[in-house]
């Protein structure tokens, strides 16, 4: 219908008589009748005419008996399963109807391979499983001893890595358009720094064997001592000497004790 203020005004129609009476000042009369028009449609929102009622839990939760394919027509199964409403006799093989298990199935029962083992961990799956063989017990006098040793000072390479040319790196690769020589070839006379490429690079160690200019004490005491104690496997024991192990120590006479 219209919204308008003078919209249905052929519609307006007097109220009825009341049975009632109205006090008027010092005396009583009827009831005066007022001209109404009926009431107008309000909406809060626009009525687009859309009524949806239904909704998922009338499907999900809807009673068992309104499933034509369980339950109606057929027996509902009981809620406490006893010999005597399920008698059976010897090993059960009689299947029931329906599904096994869920929403329609008589008797729940836990979904296939539930009671498998799974040894899976969410750090194997990403870094891959470790393997579980035993590995063999390693003699503890071969294990290096804790911290840093002696001979790993002398043998740790000092310094910092450096290229055998100075601002650049030097390249040999069989590609002409990032071969050093190859790039150096426009020159009118051979780079110095590539004739010279020997001496460049890291400083090599010092020779291990004596020379004019060195004192000759070879590669030190502490080799005699590595090389004796790998030869006792670690096995630190004490050396025999004649103050323990002398002819005094023994029986008989002796008159010296390194006899």
């Amino acid at each position: 219908g219209s919204l308008t203020a003078t919209a249905g005004l052929d519609r307006k129609i007097n109220r009825h008589y009341e049975t009632d009476l109205a006090y008027i000042g010092e005396r009583y009369d009827v009831l005066g009748r007022i001209a109404r028009l009926p009431p107008r449609e309000s909406f809060a929102t626009p009525d687009d005419g859309f009524r949806e009622r239904s909704k998922t839990s009338l499907v999900d939760f809807a009673d068992p008996r309104s499933r034509n394919e369980f339950g109606k027509g057929k027996a509902i199964a009981p809620i406490m399963i006893t010999t005597e409403n399920a008698p059976v006799k010897g090993t059960e093989a009689r299947q029931l109807p329906g599904e096994r298990s869920g929403f329609g199935a008589h008797i729940h029962r836990h979904d296939e391979g539930h009671d498998k083992s799974f040894f899976n961990t969410t750090n194997g799956d990403h870094f891959g499983e470790g393997s579980r063989i035993r590995s063999e017990r390693k003699d503890p006098a071969q294990l290096q001893a804790a911290g840093i040793s002696t001979e790993h000072e002398e043998a740790r390479t000092q310094g910092m890595k450096v290229g055998v040319l100075c601002g650049e790196a030097f390249n040999e690769a069989d590609n002409p358009g990032s071969n050093t020589r190859t790039q150096r070839s426009w020159l009118y006379e051979p780079d110095a720094s590539l004739r010279n490429i020997e001496f460049g690079g890291t400083r090599p160690n010092l020779p291990k064997t004596d020379s004019a200019l060195s004192i000759p004490i070879g590669e030190g005491a502490m080799k005699k001592v590595r090389d004796d104690l790998k030869e006792r496997k670690g096995r630190l024991f004490r050396t025999a000497t004649t103050i323990t192990k002398g002819k005094g120590n023994r029986p008989g006479v002796a008159i010296f004790q390194d006899e």
